[in-house]
């Protein structure tokens, strides 16, 4: 059984990391930053990601099955296309 966190309160799925940098595009801050080797960290992630393997984790558990992959490019098109 997985010891880890699978509830979470909407200002955890919410949190930002420390970014060591922000972005600035234009000198407009935008959402995410860099971290402190300069790579960029998406927004809100900072326990999205732990939450997102806590869950996938925990219904491996439950169901005792693997997730079921479908393909995007077996998905039909969108209509109408313009």
């Amino acid at each position: 059984m997985t010891t880890a966190q699978v509830e979470f309160t909407e200002a955890e799925l919410l949190a930002d990391h420390d970014f060591a940098e922000p972005l600035v595009v234009a000198g407009v801050r935008c959402h995410g930053g860099f971290d402190e080797t300069g790579a960029y960290v998406s927004p809100r992630t900072a326990n999205r990601w732990p939450a997102i393997d806590a869950w996938e984790a925990q219904r491996v558990e439950q169901f005792a099955t693997p997730l079921l992959d479908v393909p995007l490019e077996t998905w039909p098109e969108s209509f109408p296309r313009a």
